[in-house]
């Protein structure tokens, strides 16, 4: 059974590049608005806000593999650039 959550942002300039980046004439940005849509996947079924917080071993990766998160308060996930830098490591 295939278990994904689509987040949907409700930002306009999110979907407007989005847009812009689909329907190119050329397809030479293709590959971008692939990538945007990929941030809004979540592999698990999270239907509502609560499920985030019970699903306390919820691994999108393997066990074995590092993990950075960051914090969108507004736009939209990064694809690119500064926040693609790779983080100090921080240890819990």
């Amino acid at each position: 059974m295939v278990r994904l959550t689509f987040l949907f942002p409700k930002d306009k300039k999110f979907h407007e590049e989005l847009k812009e980046k689909v329907f190119n004439d050329f397809g030479s940005e293709a590959e971008e608005a692939v990538k945007m849509i990929k941030s809004l996947i979540i592999s698990d079924l999270l239907c509502t806000n609560a499920n985030f917080l019970q699903k306390e071993d919820f691994r999108p990766l393997p066990a074995d593999a590092n993990l950075a998160v960051w914090y969108a308060n507004k736009g939209h996930p990064l694809t690119e650039g500064e926040g693609y830098k790779k983080p100090r490591r921080v240890r819990q």
